[in-house]
């Protein structure tokens, strides 16, 4: 190691870090949740920084000790978001897997993970619209968020690509099918009823179903 160079400190355990720091950290997890779901409700404009800190019995002026802006929260907002979406869906693909029984399991994890966090799921949706993202100003943080936008997208895409290779037609555009099956997965809220006829597991496998007819896949193939 470089004699000059100062080591990050290591993360701490929330039970070895000081009370103080773990009540700033678990505010600042309050705000965002608070943020993604009044944002995505309201929209930006009709939120207020104090109905923010309001819905988590916050003082206003304490809130610039977690966040700069309102700006700045919206754009941690949206990143909080899909780094949740990606830890649950993404992050547990496994490359490894026959194509079609990968894609199976990513669709599975994405339509359960609309059905069991069916509000937060529908408030960010709304905040990674165009519109939305329209308003911010920074380009990187415009670049970072369209990046983690990015990943569930690519992950799928290289998926359709591996199911349909080999076949001598192409009519079958990898990332448009990746398109058309991952709204398929964020949309299945516009229907889905609690309690109703269908299971969350029996919903993940019709979706399932309607991508391997997209994708021209009998069940045998990988099921």
């Amino acid at each position: 190691m470089d004699g000059g160079a100062v080591a990050a400190p290591i993360p701490l355990p929330d039970r070895a870090r000081p009370k103080r720091t773990r009540r700033k950290s678990g505010m600042r997890e309050e705000l965002l949740k608070a943020a993604v779901e009044l944002f995505g409700s309201r929209g930006y404009e009709a939120v207020s920084l104090r109905d923010i800190t309001a819905e988590v019995g916050l003082k206003p002026p304490a809130f610039y000790n977690h966040f700069k802006s309102k700006d700045e929260l919206l754009v941690s907002a949206i990143l909080a978001a899909l780094d949740m979406f990606n830890s649950e869906v993404v992050d547990n693909d496994e490359p490894d897997m026959p194509p079609v029984e990968r894609m199976n399991a990513l669709i599975r994890r994405h339509v359960l993970y609309q059905i069991s966090n069916a509000a937060f799921a529908k408030a960010n949706d709304r905040l990674i619209d165009s519109a939305m993202l329209e308003r911010i100003g920074s380009p990187g943080a415009k670049q970072e968020i369209r990046s983690h936008m990015r990943r569930y997208l690519d992950v799928l895409t290289q998926i359709v690509r591996d199911i349909v290779a080999g076949r001598p037609d192409d009519a079958l555009e990898p990332r448009i099918c990746a398109l058309a099956i991952g709204t398929m997965c964020d949309n299945v809220l516009m229907w889905y009823r609690p309690g109703g006829s269908d299971s969350p597991e029996k919903v993940a496998r019709r979706m399932s179903e309607l991508a391997r007819n997209m994708l021209k896949v009998g069940w045998s193939e990988g099921a």
